[in-house]
């Protein structure tokens, strides 16, 4: 093989190393987002005439539980009767 040969085999097999590099990133970058928590906002109902409500912000994956308790989706109104 000449010199040219060579060189150009070792850039070919370097451009696939770092191609398999990126992808493998990606993917992980990709798995660590789908793994972050969604958070949501809800209107929290307390037992207070004080301080019917406030506003938390949960997991979605709790957001039934919430929902089930009488709590709202989205922030707290003035006022909740």
């Amino acid at each position: 093989m000449s010199r040219k040969n060579v060189i150009g085999v070792f850039i070919l097999f370097l451009g696939v190393f770092i191609g398999v590099l990126l992808v493998q990133q990606s993917q992980e970058y990709r798995e660590r987002a789908e793994d972050r928590k969604k958070i949501v906002t809800i209107c929290h109902r307390l037992d207070s005439s004080d301080k019917p409500s406030v506003e938390i912000e949960v997991e979605e994956k709790d957001l039934k539980f919430y929902i089930d308790q009488g709590d709202v989706l989205g922030g707290c109104p003035e006022e909740i009767e």
